[in-house]
C-alpha cells in the first residue's frame, strides 16, 4: 500500500482509497458489468437486448428466471438430502402428516397393550390366583371365559409343576384367587373366542415374568 496524492484536490491518500477522504472524489472506478450477448437458437444472430424475439428469424428468446431468496424455502442440507428445496408450506403438511401417523401409532401401541372388558377381568383374577400354583411365573391362560357375575373365570390354565412337566387343567377360579379343579369341567367350563388370550398371557408375563 502507497500514498498517493488525490487527482482531484491534490491531498495525500491511499492508492487503495475508492473514495478520496477529503474531497469526495472517485479514485478507483468499478468495472462495468460485461453482458454475455444473447444468441439465437435457431439461426444463430446476435439479438439486442430487451428484443423478446430474433429479429431475424423470429425465434422467441428464452427467459432467465429470476431467483429469489425466500427464507422458507431454504433448507439446511442433510447427509441424505431429505427436504432439500421444500417450501414452508410442504414442509408443514408433511410435518402435520408425520404427527398423525405418531399419534395414530401411539393409538395402536396402548390400545394393543390396554386389556379392557372380560380381559381384564381375566388378567386379574389370573394373576391373584398364580400364587396358588407351583411355579407362578409359568402360569398361562389357555382358554376361558368370565362368569356372568364378573367375579370368576372357568378357564383351562397351563403351568409347571415341581418336576418342571407342564400340563393344561381346567379350574373355576374366583376373584379372590380360590382355585376349584374340575377334571370334568363341562358343567361349568366353556371355550370362548371373546377372550384375547395372547394379549393376556402377554400381561400376565411381564406382571409374572418369563419361565
Amino acid at each position: 500500500m502507497a500514498i498517493i496524492k488525490c487527482r482531484a484536490c491534490g491531498e495525500d491518500v491511499s492508492d487503495k482509497a475508492k473514495i478520496c477522504p477529503h474531497c469526495g472524489a472517485t479514485l478507483i472506478e468499478e468495472p462495468e458489468e460485461v453482458k454475455e450477448p444473447i444468441i439465437c437458437e435457431e439461426c444463430g444472430s446476435e439479438i439486442p437486448e430487451g428484443l423478446e424475439t430474433c429479429p431475424k428469424c423470429g425465434c422467441p428468446v428464452p427467459q432467465k428466471e429470476a431467483v429469489v431468496n425466500d427464507p422458507s424455502t431454504i433448507v439446511t442440507q442433510n447427509n441424505s438430502g431429505i427436504g432439500k428445496g421444500l417450501s414452508a408450506k410442504t414442509k408443514k403438511i408433511i410435518a402435520i402428516a408425520l404427527a398423525a401417523i405418531l399419534l395414530v401409532v401411539g393409538f395402536v401401541v396402548i390400545s394393543q397393550n390396554t386389556l379392557t372388558g372380560d380381559d381384564k377381568v381375566a388378567y386379574e383374577i389370573m394373576l391373584e390366583a398364580a400364587n396358588n400354583f407351583k411355579n407362578p411365573s409359568s402360569v398361562r391362560l389357555v382358554s376361558g371365559t368370565v362368569g356372568v357375575d364378573k367375579d370368576c373365570l372357568f378357564a383351562g390354565v397351563s403351568a409347571t409343576n415341581g418336576w418342571g412337566a407342564r400340563s393344561t387343567s381346567y379350574y373355576y377360579i374366583s376373584g379372590s384367587g380360590w382355585i376349584l379343579e374340575e377334571d370334568d369341567a363341562t358343567s361349568l367350563y366353556k371355550a370362548t373366542d371373546k377372550l384375547h388370550i395372547q394379549k393376556i398371557n402377554k400381561k400376565l408375563e411381564k406382571a409374572l415374568g418369563s419361565y
